[in-house]
């Protein structure tokens, strides 16, 4: 089990971006089974956070202010990038809704491999995706509530709890209690998990580019234009995240593992979320965020591990042949 979950980290990405192949590939017959995303979401949820505990905070030694740097830098850049994008591109109804769930979304579970990847604090990295996991119910009722569905906000906050308690933070509760006691925290089950995780995010994938195929076909400018726009919104916290972590001058451990927790966004839970919300078209904001931000997040990585050196092969779970030809 060990070798597979080995390769299916190194080779995730790749193995991603092919179930979308398949699913617009295969659309009319895989379309149906979008229905399950919202179950397939709460399999990674789980998953995911049985290998998280609050046992990190103390492990990462980061102070309650530092965190709430973070979040702070984070999430309003994000979420007025995703602003001033949707009023460029005119977007509306279930594409605008997706972009901003995409940034109010918790921190990719691959940031910490990034982190490791850039010679930063993994602890840190592992403690703000727990946190991420927590807090994200809070941050997605809002535009799931205000999706312009036809109801009162108090009404569509009702029913984006409806989405987000059994889907979302019963799962996420129940991982980390889950992963807390013997024998779940052995090395067998970690990597179980973790292979869990990974098959259950290639079939969201996978049937939400299925059903989005089938039911509209955007056209390659909008998909380009708003990749451009992502890579943008991201860089632009990248650089903004350095500079936060200067002005309050933060470890570098830490520092860097801040940084891709501000930008990364956990676009398979957006993508599930959005589908079971407004349908498929909602899921194409994250879709073409995620075809883009692993490849930001491993040059950035590269970037950093280059001040410090290459991070041991050991503690990461990419090889420096895949992050960037030296």
């Amino acid at each position: 089990m060990e070798r597979l979950e080995r390769l299916t980290a190194r080779w995730a990405f790749f193995m991603l971006v092919a179930s979308i192949g398949v699913g617009a590939w295969l659309a009319e017959p895989l379309a149906p089974a979008g229905r399950f995303s919202p179950y397939l979401l709460a399999l990674v949820i789980l998953a995911v956070s049985a290998g998280l505990d609050f046992a990190a905070f103390r492990a990462s030694g980061v102070d309650p202010a530092s965190w709430a740097r973070v979040f702070l830098v984070g999430y309003p850049a994000y979420a007025a990038g995703a602003w001033v994008l949707g009023k460029a591109l005119g977007l509306e109804g279930p594409a605008h809704l997706g972009l901003f769930l995409l940034a109010l979304a918790p921190p990719a579970n691959t940031a910490s491999v990034w982190t490791s990847a850039a010679g930063g604090d993994v602890a840190v990295a592992l403690s703000g995706i727990a946190l991420g996991n927590v807090v994200a119910p809070l941050l997605l009722a809002l535009p799931l509530a205000l999706a312009g569905t036809g109801v009162e906000a108090g009404t569509g906050l009702v029913l984006a709890w409806r989405i987000l308690l059994p889907y979302v933070l019963v799962p996420a509760l129940a991982g980390m209690a889950l992963g807390g006691r013997d024998p779940f925290r052995g090395p067998g089950w970690q990597q179980g998990f973790r292979l869990l995780a990974r098959i259950a995010v290639l079939a969201i994938m996978l049937v939400n580019a299925a059903a989005l195929w089938q039911q509209s076909r955007p056209p390659l400018t909008l998909v380009a234009l708003i990749g451009a726009g992502v890579v943008g919104i991201e860089g632009s916290i990248y650089a903004l995240g350095s500079r936060t972590a200067r002005r309050f001058r933060l470890p570098p451990g830490p520092s860097r593992a801040f940084s891709f927790l501000q930008s990364m966004r956990n676009t398979a839970l957006v993508i599930a979320l959005a589908s079971a919300a407004a349908g498929p078209e909602s899921a194409l904001p994250a879709m073409i965020a995620f075809a883009v931000q692993e490849p930001l997040a491993a040059l950035v990585a590269a970037r950093l591990a280059r001040r410090t050196g290459s991070p041991d092969p050991e503690t990461s779970l990419l090889r420096k042949d895949t992050l960037t030809r030296r």
